[in-house]
């Protein structure tokens, strides 16, 4: 069985399934060099600790799936796109930073993560899917970005307590008038902005649904009627 690996340091691709099931690699070096890692590459190997990988644009699907020895990610500050099942049942991970850059995570991405206690999500992320951080069982709470398009209710476990935060360059809603039958609502103009989404708090559990969608880059104000 193979039990270390030494790549080419000119390659760009480390294709699927290239080491799947590798039960003794523990650990890699991955060159600057490579930019892709395929679907289910690492899946089911024994790997602890990924070291390099600064060129990393691509993950494919399950890439690390069920390395439950991985310890920690530090590879994705080039990439765009989490796949589906990417690092599922990664049992070992504590904490994970989605950095800036990141725009979607995928469906399944850190499901099963036993031990994934911290998430923190970049405002860069637009996306997460469905079932992204479930049976995640120590993670408690998680504060996600105001740049969602929305939030179904099964990407985190019910139990998890989940709050919003301001993009850096939205302040937060305010209140300028309150009819018997609308809202209106004010905010500061972001730079560049194709658009807003305006969320409302569902129930006491602090989960939120996106209610409306406001078009246009300089609108900064919007009036809620009733039955929105």
């Amino acid at each position: 069985d193979i039990t270390a690996v030494v790549f080419p340091t000119r390659i760009s691709n480390i294709g699927s399934y290239a080491f799947y099931n590798c039960v003794n690699l523990t650990e890699i070096t991955i060159p600057e060099t490579v930019t892709t890692i395929g679907s289910y590459a690492f899946a089911g190997s024994s790997i602890r600790t990924v070291s390099g990988g600064e060129g990393i644009t691509t993950l494919g699907e399950s890439c690390f799936s069920g390395a439950s020895g991985l310890t920690e990610v530090t590879f994705l500050d080039q990439v765009n796109v989490i796949p589906d099942s990417a690092f599922r049942e990664c049992s070992s991970l504590t904490e994970i930073v989605i950095p800036e850059g990141v725009a979607t995570i995928e469906e399944h991405a850190f499901y099963g993560c036993d031990y994934l206690g911290s998430v923190t999500i970049h405002e860069s992320v637009t996306e997460i899917g469905t079932n992204a951080f479930t049976n995640c069982g120590k993670l408690t709470a998680v504060e996600v970005p105001g740049t969602l398009k929305e939030l179904d209710d099964d990407v985190f476990d019910a139990d998890v307590t989940i709050t919003y935060t301001a993009t850096s360059s939205l302040k937060l809603l305010e209140v300028k008038q309150v009819t018997k039958n609308s809202v209106s609502l004010e905010w500061n103009e972001v730079e560049g902005a194709d658009g807003y989404y305006l969320y409302r708090k569902q129930g006491s559990a602090g989960t939120y649904s996106l209610i409306k969608t406001v078009t246009g880059t300089t609108t900064s104000n919007y009036s809620l009627t009733s039955g929105i």
